[in-house]
């Protein structure tokens, strides 16, 4: 097989003059006769001329996770974040800042993550009004994943129909007490979908929904864990016989509590979680959860995301992935 180095030859020119001229380099100045001397040594030779393509600087994303805790320290941002990351780099973009709300309240990281120039961004939950505005004054392209801007594409879930199955489910195993504790991000708590979905569900049973058990954590675990001592402190009557918790890493701390309490689940106390973590099958006993499609939520987001700045300027899109009961021992 013919080099470069054998064209030079044949053509009696330097392989920097080979290559500028098959490159068909404009800047490069030489004479026609050159030209095609070194055009007919390749056709000759049987040489074909392997053009290198300019590197595309990678554009720059930035994530904007709504959360109180360590914002990688929650299983649904951190797979959702892992999955989204993955799939930008095979678009040649790179996650060059994430931050959770509560940061972004320091002018400091403000101006560190809108003060440079940003090619996208992705939003993981709702923010307040005015924040939102801000974000999209700053950066061009915008994608929420789990949000609901009707103004902006969105990839996520059905939250109050998931709720509303995982309530039936508790109800179809015969629990009528239930109680919820969980959170609600930037939400008003008593405006979550889960709660309103909790609500609307009992009432159609004719089962009581009782306030004073929807309980706002903040997805803290140790102000979770006091909330399920309180539940289960009071007289047989007067406390719950299913506790549907916010998520799995919750629920996975709860389980523990309940056995030390000296109840039994699900005998005594019936537990549900949110988005079958992977610690949720390695629980005792194993918890029963509502699974979330994570991995395709993150990669999806990245794929609307980098549509949109390749120039789609389609409608609106609203994805919903559907999710999944997922029976354990636990109900």
């Amino acid at each position: 097989m013919s080099t470069i180095r054998d064209v030079a030859k044949y053509a009696d020119v330097s392989i920097a003059t080979v290559s500028r001229i098959l490159s068909e380099d404009e800047n490069y100045k030489a004479t026609e006769k050159t030209r095609n001397r070194v055009k007919d040594a390749a056709a000759a030779l049987h040489y074909s001329y392997k053009r290198r393509l300019p590197k595309v600087q990678a554009k720059n994303i930035s994530c904007i996770l709504s959360m109180t805790a360590e914002k990688y320290a929650d299983p649904y941002f951190s797979s959702i974040l892992s999955a989204l990351e993955s799939r930008l780099l095979e678009h040649n973009c790179i996650i060059t800042t994430v931050r959770n709300y509560s940061e972004l309240s320091n002018p400091q990281k403000l101006d560190l993550t809108f003060g440079r120039d940003l090619d996208g961004l992705v939003i993981m939950d709702d923010l307040p009004e005015d924040a939102f505005r801000y974000v999209c004054s700053r950066v061009k392209y915008v994608v929420g994943c789990d949000t609901a801007y009707s103004n902006l594409d969105n990839i996520g879930f059905d939250l109050f129909n998931a709720s509303v199955q995982a309530v039936n489910h508790l109800i179809d195993r015969g629990y009528r007490k239930i109680a919820y504790v969980g959170g609600a991000n930037l939400k008003d708590f008593r405006s979550d979908k889960r709660q309103i979905a909790i609500r609307s569900t009992l009432d159609l049973a004719g089962l009581e929904y009782r306030p004073q058990w929807m309980m706002d954590c903040k997805w803290d675990i140790g102000v979770c864990l006091n909330y399920v001592r309180e539940l289960l402190s009071a007289p047989k009557e007067e406390r719950p016989d299913a506790i549907f918790v916010g998520n799995d890493t919750l629920a996975s701390a709860v389980l523990p509590l309940i056995k030390e309490m000296e109840f039994t689940v699900p005998d005594d106390v019936a537990v549900i979680g949110f988005n079958n973590d992977s610690i949720s099958s390695y629980t005792f006993p194993g918890l029963t959860t509502i699974s979330v499609p994570v991995q395709e939520m993150g990669k999806t987001t990245a794929d609307v995301l980098y549509s949109r700045m390749c120039g789609d300027s389609g409608m609106v899109r609203n994805i919903v992935f559907p999710t999944e009961l997922i029976v354990r021992s636990s109900t």
